[in-house]
């Protein structure tokens, strides 16, 4: 999947990602907001695969548990002039 020139904002899910659930595959965000999301784990970006974001930003974002912007479960990350910013209770969980 890629997000390119995107807003995701106001999303939420019970358990897993508010805006994405990225399971195995390649995502990657390119110049792309994500904000005002919430979920239990990763508030914005559950990650099990290949994650790659580039001149995006992830901020406001909520998790009840852990990975307020991304919870990275399985997976990698690459970010790249990206900004993580007031997201709770962290901005990036095992990332």
């Amino acid at each position: 999947m890629i997000a390119h020139n995107s807003n995701l904002s106001g999303n939420s899910a019970t358990h897993r990602g508010g805006s994405i659930n990225h399971d195995v595959a390649t995502l990657t965000l390119q110049n792309t907001t994500l904000s005002g999301t919430a979920s239990e784990d990763g508030g914005d970006i559950f990650n099990d695969g290949t994650l790659t974001a580039t001149k995006s930003t992830l901020s406001g974002n909520s998790a009840g548990d852990r990975g307020g912007g991304i919870f990275n479960n399985l997976g990698t990350v690459s970010l790249t002039r990206t900004t993580l910013v007031n997201n709770t209770p962290d901005n990036c969980f095992n990332c």
